[in-house]
């Protein structure tokens, strides 16, 4: 520990900020403009005189969305712990446990410089004011529900509705469903409607992981300048992620306001223990892809995107022929053209559980079919459905069949 924080310089405010290439760029500029800026700020957007900042947009926005073999993952409930509302403006807050005791060591350390002002660091008071970090439990799969239920109940009407050329006759939640699994072997859907995906978008925020926070900030993402009058030209923001590094989190460069807890640090290793990092994951955080709770949330999607159907349209009009005949000496053939409307039907929460219990052996394979349209475009799988039905009737647990299912058609 001490030879890693030997180098460390913490800056005294007549250090300038010379290392700073300061770029214009944004979402504004033109094509060529926005390259070139974002090449400036890449080679020397950060100053290089700091400890290194995570670089998100090399790495990949994965950090806490997957452990070390890749799969994707959300923290556990016991994980999480409640931020004080001190530091939150009575906003409510979680954090992993771990990364929410190495802020507090921060605090501790820093309050006083605070109070001191010592070298003008009651400047940057924003550090003591969390304004993202990770919700309530359930959160993250209650915004993923409600994002593919609307999703998929548009894509219903577009198709089925609107278009006019296709047949909508979902009259119940069974013929809807069936509906639903032609969608995906006519319509390119997207693979967001799988739990597993949604995690890995940006739909889930690296802030929900629990392992980093945002402070307060009015800075685009894209707005370079910005961070540098904002967070880069004051050597007092070099002071606090030099004392943020020392006690286990680093920053963002392209994003500043952000800190993240870093594994690789000293202090960190000390605060989890002698574990490793697929310990830790296993120790914190759910495995969400290949899950029994992954097929059933995405089944659960599709129920809600049908209550809202019934919300959306709840009627279907249909037209029929009636053709009569009529013999009394000589036949006779008489068509008669017919519109009317029904009502779809209703379904229960309680009776949509008892359906997904009862039609289990049904709904793996249709899942199955659905993987493989998402993942590789539709290629045969007869084999594996075949082996999966065995499968399922020599009593496989549920638990490894899904994982099976869901490993052999994404990976194999």
């Amino acid at each position: 520990m001490e030879k890693l924080f030997s180098d460390i310089i913490i800056p005294d405010s007549s250090i300038q900020t010379s290392d700073i290439i300061v770029s214009n760029g944004s979402n504004d500029s033109s094509l060529i403009d926005a390259f070139n800026e974002r090449y400036k700020f890449k080679v020397g957007g950060a100053p290089y005189l700091l400890p290194k900042g995570y670089d998100f947009n090399e790495t990949g926005f994965f950090y806490g969305k997957v452990d070390t073999l890749g799969r994707a993952i959300l923290p556990k409930k016991e994980s999480l712990v409640e931020v004080d509302t001190k530091f939150t403006d009575g906003e409510i807050i979680y954090l992993n446990k771990d990364l929410y005791a190495l802020y507090l060591d921060f605090y501790e350390k820093i309050k006083i410089d605070f109070t001191l002002n010592k070298l003008d660091i009651a400047l940057f008071k924003e550090v003591f004011t969390i304004a993202k970090g990770s919700g309530f439990f359930g959160e993250t799969q209650q915004n993923y529900k409600v994002y593919v239920a609307d999703y998929l109940s548009e894509l219903y009407i577009d198709y089925y509705i609107s278009s006019g050329r296709n047949i909508d006759n979902a009259i119940n939640f069974e013929t809807y469903l069936e509906n639903i699994i032609n969608l995906f072997k006519v319509v390119d859907i997207d693979k967001l409607v799988l739990y597993n995906e949604y995690l890995l978008s940006f739909n889930y925020p690296i802030t929900k992981t629990g392992l980093a926070f945002e402070i307060q900030n009015d800075v685009n993402y894209d707005d370079n300048l910005g961070k540098f009058e904002t967070y880069y030209r004051f050597p007092v923001f070099g002071r606090v992620l030099c004392l943020l590094y020392i006690y286990g989190m680093r920053y963002d460069k392209n994003a500043p306001w952000r800190y993240v807890m870093d594994f690789n640090l000293p202090p960190t290793a000390k605060k989890i223990g002698s574990v490793t990092k697929q310990e830790y994951f296993n120790n914190n955080f759910n495995v969400v892809e290949g899950t029994l709770d992954e097929m059933k949330a995405f089944f659960d999607t599709i129920y809600l995107s049908y209550k809202d159907l019934l919300q959306k349209a709840p009627i279907i009009k249909k037209d029929e022929q009636i053709i009569t005949a009529c013999i009394s000496g000589k036949r006779t053939r008489t068509k008669t053209n017919r519109s009317y409307s029904v009502y779809r039907e209703d379904l229960t929460r309680a009776e949509f559980e008892r359906y997904l219990n009862k039609n289990f052996d049904k709904l793996i394979i249709e899942y199955a079919i659905i993987l493989n349209s998402l993942y590789n475009k539709g290629r045969d799988i007869k084999n594996i459905l075949y082996t999966i039905s065995n499968k399922n009737k020599l009593g496989l647990d549920k638990e490894d069949l899904v994982r099976y299912t869901f490993n052999k058609i994404k990976y194999c």
